[in-house]
């Protein structure tokens, strides 16, 4: 239904524009859209390929080997300054495609997320090492991120690991928001506190963000139903001007109108549910901590999204719709293994012969 409703919204945008018809690459969007539908292929593709556990396992230990060298190439390079600069950001790998800070912060706290459900559960010796090794070394970078929105989502994930497994862990988000001017960096408490100058006004790139939300506001009104059509917002700014409504709920609300904006929601309620689905009902340690991370990794997405577009582009969201098919898969194994053998069928006894002579007694 997203991969539809999305190119439904691309002949919605190449209509009401004057573009050309999204058939052939001479459509500006056609591209876009279908990296967006390869991405959301990618939940079909582990659910049928990885059908057992231990191709789950290796395809689980990969991933969280590949997250643990990207944040650990930004440990070893990137060096704080003394005070906050947008000019000196952690910005991980994702600068190369024109993805900023904020982007490898919600890729932090979103799949941080997962490996953390996992190392609250699965006690396999060489795999938690990985999780835990890859879950200290990413702090450093979601920090030096400067990422609000990172931080939040970060928050919120932890929060739901502390709802539906450890309340331990609620304790922890209590101490910190008390006294997080204590314990975070000084650049890091610096940067929280420019949501706001010194006179109490908003600050300049928040003011600017109000503005575009203001914007998306009117095109809504104006097309509630089916928005203005894929990527159509950046056409209706003045050039020079951000293309970007820098909140993805605002964005798909102005570009695809209340039908996208509903499928969107009813597909998050859906992989949350999954997540709970597999931690409730799974056999195995493994399957376990997968769904309880999923959960959280959902609930950083919800959050993330609220500060910019953390999910339409391939680098930030295929590693979602691969650890959705991976649970998909690992509750229908845990269906499977729930489910007892039937019982061999009962063969009737054979008739006795009565052309058989018996022996006389």
């Amino acid at each position: 239904m997203l991969i539809i409703v999305a190119y439904a919204a691309l002949w919605n945008s190449a209509l009401r524009f004057g573009l050309p018809l999204p058939v052939t690459r001479s459509n500006p969007f056609l591209e876009d859209w279908k990296n967006y539908a390869e991405m959301i292929f990618l939940y079909f593709l582990a659910y049928n390929a990885l059908k057992d556990e231990d191709s789950q396992r290796i395809a689980l230990t990969l991933m969280a080997s590949v997250f643990l060298l990207i944040v650990l190439r930004e440990f070893r390079n990137f060096a704080a300054g003394s005070s906050f600069s947008y000019d000196n950001r952690a910005a991980g790998p994702f600068w190369i495609i024109g993805l900023g800070a904020n982007h490898f912060g919600a890729f932090i706290a979103d799949y941080g997320a997962v490996l953390l459900g996992l190392a609250l559960i699965d006690r396999h010796r060489i795999r938690r090492w990985i999780y835990i090794a890859a879950l200290l070394i990413c702090v450093y970078p979601l920090f030096y991120s400067y990422s609000a929105g990172a931080y939040i989502a970060a928050i919120a994930a932890i929060a739901v690991l502390g709802l539906v497994h450890k309340r331990i862990i609620l304790v922890g988000i209590v101490v910190l928001l008390v006294a997080w001017k204590a314990i975070l960096p000084p650049t890091v408490v610096e940067r929280i506190s420019m949501t706001r100058d010194e006179s109490g006004n908003v600050e300049e790139s928040a003011a600017h963000r109000l503005k575009l939300w203001d914007h998306a506001e009117a095109l809504f009104k104006a097309n509630p139903v089916f928005g203005i059509g894929f990527s159509g917002f950046g056409l209706t700014v003045e050039h020079g001007e951000l293309t970007d409504t820098h909140n993805f709920y605002v964005k798909m609300a102005a570009e695809q109108g209340l039908v996208g904006l509903a499928i969107f929601a009813l597909v998050l309620l859906k992989a949350f549910a999954s997540g709970w689905h597999l931690y409730r009902r799974a056999r195995s340690d493994l399957h376990r901590g997968l769904g309880l991370g999923f959960m959280a990794c959902v609930a950083s997405m919800m959050v993330s999204n609220v500060f910019g577009d953390r999910w339409s582009y391939f680098m930030l969201g295929a590693y979602f719709w691969i650890f959705w098919g991976i649970v998909d898969r690992g509750a229908w194994v845990a269906a499977q293994a729930a489910v007892p053998p039937a019982a061999p069928p009962v063969q009737p006894e054979a008739a006795p012969n009565r052309w058989i002579r018996r022996p006389r007694r």
